[in-house]
């Protein structure tokens, strides 16, 4: 991987940072810190992995309302979360270093199998609004200014 590439990639991450706080959706935000910081207590079977039910009951349990969002909104939050979508929250999928990295590793892969890094960036910033709950708008200003670069 020649240098252009290695930044083009950093210049992703770095346009994906920085929209993220402007487009990101504060309620996820919030519920994904507290789902972090409480993660190992919320695990009742140790499995590294929170289901719909183990959530429940400690927002049931959550007496001095710490939890941001309320049991009405676990579904919506859970399937927000879920990003591979099997069905439970596993502490990579609510810690930020770990979501970056994950899509920065899945694009870093594809630029040696692609000769076009322009698809190669706009998939990776996909990937990594994707990984940060980014809405469409967000999205679509990342592979506008991926599809940019030279």
């Amino acid at each position: 991987m020649d240098l252009s590439t290695i930044g083009k990639v950093s210049l992703v991450a770095s346009a994906a940072d920085v929209v993220k706080s402007a487009f990101e959706d504060k309620d996820v935000k919030d519920f994904e810190k507290y789902l972090n910081e409480n993660f190992y207590k919320m695990d009742k079977n140790k499995d590294y992995k929170l289901t719909r039910e183990e959530i429940a009951e400690a927002l049931k349990a959550d007496v001095d309302k710490k939890s941001p969002i309320s049991l009405d909104q676990l579904e919506s939050m859970f399937t927000k979360l879920d990003l591979d979508k099997n069905n439970c929250i596993s502490l990579r999928e609510v810690l930020p270093d770990h979501k970056l990295s994950n899509a920065i590793r899945s694009a870093v892969g594809e630029v040696g199998s692609s000769s076009n890094l322009n698809v190669v960036g706009q998939n990776m910033a996909k990937k990594v609004c994707q990984a940060y709950n980014l809405t469409d708008d967000a999205t679509k200003f990342v592979a506008t200014a991926i599809s940019s670069l030279k």
